[in-house]
């Protein structure tokens, strides 16, 4: 690619409407990992940076939309609060080896707010 991409490393968060609207997410509820990854599907590498399930957290919580646990072991984890189903996203029961635990999954309309929102959601604090 030629022209104003040339020697431009992708430092910010970029997504145009066409690349919205091909966003594709995985059936029912997931993650925000998997949401992040549906997005950066679309996203052009040498426009945009990638986002994560990270920022994507970090700007719900930002947002009040999400909040911030500790748990027994005093490790920090992303939670739901007062707000959070309003906006599609719920706590669900996983298990991994025998050890059971809770995530943050988020349904379609939680999907659709993000991807509606995901240039505030992702900005810089």
């Amino acid at each position: 690619i030629k022209g104003e991409y040339t020697n431009r490393k992708a430092n910010d968060f970029i997504i145009t409407e066409e690349e919205k609207a091909k966003v594709t997410f995985t059936e029912g509820n997931i993650g925000v990992n998997e949401i992040a990854k549906c997005i950066n599907q679309q996203l052009h590498p040498l426009v945009s940076k990638k986002t994560s399930g990270y920022s994507i957290n970090s700007g719900l919580k930002r947002m009040g939309i999400l909040s911030e646990a500790i748990n027994e072991e005093g490790k920090k984890r992303t939670t739901i609060n007062d707000k959070s189903h309003f906006y599609g996203f719920h706590l669900e029961k996983r298990n991994f080896n025998g050890l059971e635990y809770e995530i943050v999954v988020i349904d379609d309309k939680g999907k659709q707010f993000i991807l509606d929102n995901i240039e505030d959601i992702v900005k810089q604090q």
